[in-house]
């Protein structure tokens, strides 16, 4: 990931928000906000700013139990670009107001990317 954009965490995303029959919040892997783009494909909305996530909260009203999920660690944003669905094959970084390629990347460039450096565990 070469493009010189940078970011730390916690990240944002807004997601469908389901309830188990435990009574547990789980977060729907199936229904993150995404950008519909060509053949299929979607493109996963990350933020760095918990105020954009809540824009696009905004944007998304008539959705049911829609909410900005924080992620707050490395292994926390491997486990949801593992567990979206193959469809989403690329993540834009701060979509609003307007997406930039520059902060847009293949899922699995950033999983890659987000794997821990030999020798660092």
């Amino acid at each position: 990931m070469e493009s010189g954009f940078v970011f730390t965490f916690p990240c944002f995303v807004v997601a469908e928000i389901l309830k188990s029959k435990r009574n547990k919040n789980i977060v729907g892997m199936d229904n993150y906000s995404a950008f519909n783009a060509t053949q299929g494909r979607s493109i996963l909305m990350i933020f760095t700013d918990e105020d954009l996530a809540k824009q696009q909260l905004g944007l998304e009203a008539g959705l049911p139990n829609r909410e900005v999920v924080s992620i707050p660690t490395r292994s926390a944003m491997m486990e949801i670009l593992q567990k979206s669905p193959p469809a989403m094959s690329h993540v834009v970084f701060d979509p609003i107001p307007t997406p930039r390629m520059d902060r847009t990347f293949p899922k699995g460039d950033l999983l890659q990317w987000l794997l821990p450096a030999k020798g660092s565990q």
